[in-house]
């Protein structure tokens, strides 16, 4: 009789675990995020899948990542664009990748100053630089990674971490940075490893502090989870940071952390809060709620936009709001200081991203964002009090 008890015991403690386990993972729909975008149609550089700030060097330097059809394979073309002087240069062309057509990364600054984007088959690491005349040079490295053509997201900070759709695993790639040869394919394959953490998108890799942060989709929505570089939870128990993200991403520059919006506790509210956890010398990890908006989409049905850059205690996070008629407005949020309006424009859409720009006798935080006016779209930049500093929208056709 005691046998038949712990037999009947043991037989509904399996049927609890099976029945739990396939709550949580069969039958799983995502939530239908449209994350913001722009598709820029140019006789110059082809169709543009994103612009972005160029670190490092003096001026105000764009990075134009664009497609263009050859031959019936569809290619990638990486250019600079001097938005002073309106004069570009092509970086690179490349077969395209299948879905990561569209992502421009920098390198942690401690291990370089390469600019990260793929190809069909891997990554490609390009490194800018200005030559005696104060002109920009560049060289760059191709490296073929198993299995990369099915990767649906990245980051690369001295180490290559990806994921693949309907796969359970974040995929690590060692780079080893000592006497790095460009054009040189035939180096010592960099280490690879895997970890069993069923991720839905990689935010942020953290190289400061060594630990990776990744969304993962449950079936009440999608959370924010990290972890240490050899696999270990960053929470305990692995509990979720925040629950219920809507968008995330790394803050700018140093990745010292990331910000991004989740729905608020209340669902009837209808409203998204804006939040930052980065790095502090005297809290690692503290979390910052910076504000709540409305969660309305842009006209294109995007979620609204956010972007950030940090130094030491210093931030400045910028991001979208719409109403209900989709008409926008970008918000500010500083150090000690509150949430402000800078630009109301009821043709903004898409991204929006900030950089810290190092002139001569002239440092000044500038701001890129889109709008959509008589079917067109127009490129402008701003600076944080929301003084247009530059419409740039020629530049790009």
């Amino acid at each position: 009789m005691k046998k038949l008890r712990m037999l009947t015991l043991t037989l509904i403690m399996l049927i609890l675990t099976i029945l739990s386990y396939a709550y949580e993972n069969f039958n799983i729909g995502a939530p239908k995020y449209k994350q913001p975008s722009i598709n820029i149609n140019s006789r110059k550089f082809g169709e543009i899948k994103e612009v972005t700030w160029l670190r490092k060097h003096p001026g105000n330097i764009l990075l134009i990542l664009s497609s263009k059809e050859e031959t019936g394979t569809p290619m990638s073309y990486l250019h600079c664009l001097n938005i002073d002087t309106g004069e570009s240069k092509l970086l690179y062309g490349s077969p395209s990748h299948k879905t990561l057509n569209n992502v421009i990364f920098h390198d942690d600054p401690f291990s370089s100053d390469d600019i990260i984007t793929t190809f069909d088959k891997g990554i490609i690491r390009t490194n800018v630089t200005l030559n005696e005349n104060k002109e920009l040079d560049c060289s760059y490295d191709l490296t073929t990674i198993e299995d990369f053509e099915n990767a649906n997201s990245m980051d690369f900070k001295g180490s290559l971490f990806f994921t693949k759709p309907d796969d359970n695993f974040i995929y690590v790639k060692q780079f080893y940075r000592g006497g790095l040869s460009f054009f040189n394919n035939q180096s010592t394959p960099p280490d690879f490893t895997k970890y069993y953490k069923k991720p839905y998108c990689i935010v942020c890799d953290n190289r400061l502090d060594r630990y990776l942060t990744y969304t993962s989709l449950k079936k009440d929505g999608i959370h924010l989870y990290s972890m240490n570089y050899d696999g270990t939870p960053v929470s305990r128990l692995n509990k979720p940071i925040i629950k219920n993200i809507v968008t995330a991403k790394d803050i700018g520059h140093f990745s010292d952390g990331y910000v991004g919006t989740n729905l608020s506790s209340s669902s009837q509210n209808n409203k998204l809060n804006i939040f930052m956890i980065r790095r502090n010398i005297e809290n690692k990890g503290s979390s910052l709620k910076l504000d709540e908006i409305p969660f309305n989409l842009d006209r294109f049905g995007a979620v609204p936009s956010i972007d950030s850059i940090t130094f030491n205690e210093d931030y400045s996070l910028i991001y979208a709001s719409y109403n209900e008629k989709h008409e926008g407005q970008i918000k500010i949020a500083n150090y000690n200081g509150s949430p402000k309006v800078i630009v109301e424009d009821k043709n903004l859409f898409g991204p929006v991203k900030i950089s810290q720009r190092y002139e001569e006798n002239n440092n000044r935080k500038l701001i890129l964002y889109f709008t959509y006016e008589g079917d067109k779209i127009h490129t402008k930049i701003c600076d944080t009090k929301g003084n247009l500093f530059k419409d740039i929208s020629e530049m790009l056709l």
